[in-house]
């Protein structure tokens, strides 16, 4: 199975691509700082996140609690922090990303209708795809 034929049998919101620079280090795990870009934070409005609110650092952050795909719980870390020039980065982290993610696996993000309302769901579409499994 492909990333491609992982992605195409869930409701895919948004992917992040655990990126490796040029040096060989994938800082999205390693430091666990992604960027919200436009899309991510969209999908997070749809959970009351705005991040034109939040204020810089991790405590004026907002934490959600999600899952990844295999049932484990895991907690999403909406922050702001101070760019060059003075400008506001937008990042996310994600609780025990070392565990699920290696450097360059396709992440997805979506959610699930449950007994509580609608709960995040982290898909590794590259580990998926790799031990042919469906999910959902």
């Amino acid at each position: 199975m492909t990333e491609d034929q992982v992605i195409k049998t869930l409701n895919i919101h948004v992917t992040k691509r655990m990126k490796v620079n040029d040096a060989g280090v994938c800082t999205m795990i390693e430091k666990n700082n992604i960027d919200a870009d436009k899309n991510f934070r969209q999908f997070m409005s749809l959970f009351g996140v705005d991040y034109e609110l939040l204020g810089k650092g991790g405590k004026n952050g907002r934490k959600l609690l999600a899952q990844y795909c295999n049932g484990d719980p895991c907690v999403i870390n909406c922050y702001i922090v101070n760019g060059k020039g003075g400008r506001k980065d937008r990042r996310f982290s994600l609780s025990k990303i070392k565990k699920y993610a290696q450097p360059n696996d396709l992440l997805a993000f979506t959610f699930k209708k449950d007994e509580n309302g609608n709960t995040i769901l982290v898909v590794n579409v590259t580990a998926c795809a790799k031990q042919n499994r469906k999910v959902g």
